[in-house]
């Protein structure tokens, strides 16, 4: 992905991240036990790769329209550092 794009990671904590997945049952890994347990081993397990993003950002409170404004905001930091 750093080869051909801009890389970023939407991090939420592990309660927001259960709540959220919980509305809909369309994840096949968190069927198999307490979603929070295994969120919490698939974070431990890929946030060494997930750390590696450009750009991080923290969407564990905000509204979809907020979060997206924060990507906006650190897209456009990132032009104007370049």
């Amino acid at each position: 992905v750093k080869a051909r794009a801009i890389s970023i990671w939407l991090q939420a904590d592990v309660e927001t991240l259960a709540a959220r997945v919980g509305r809909r049952d369309t994840r096949p890994l968190l069927r198999e036990g307490d979603p929070a347990v295994i969120l919490e081993r698939l974070l431990e397990t890929r946030q060494p790769a997930y750390a590696e993003a450009d750009i991080h950002i923290d969407a564990s409170a905000d509204t979809h329209q907020a979060t997206a404004e924060a990507i906006l905001a650190a897209l456009q930091a990132r032009e104007t550092d370049a």
